[in-house]
């Protein structure tokens, strides 16, 4: 696989992952920002990954003082 395979490969899994609400699927997201990151593509992939990330903690919050 070339690195520019794998980069399009990282960069269509952070994308399809976006609202991922398991910690299996951000880790996935994580894993894929780092071979962005590695291979030199958009550098706000992690803020990305933080902002969905803290959305879905938010949800999980709210539900649970809705409980």
């Amino acid at each position: 696989m070339t690195t520019d395979e794998k980069k399009e490969n990282a960069q269509h899994l952070f994308n399809k992952n976006a609202e991922a609400s398991s910690f299996q699927a951000q880790l996935t997201r994580v894993n894929c920002a780092i071979s962005i990151f590695k291979n030199g593509l958009e550098q706000e992939v992690l803020n990305d990954i933080a902002a969905s990330a803290s959305k879905r903690f938010q949800m999980k919050e709210l539900k649970r003082q809705n409980n």
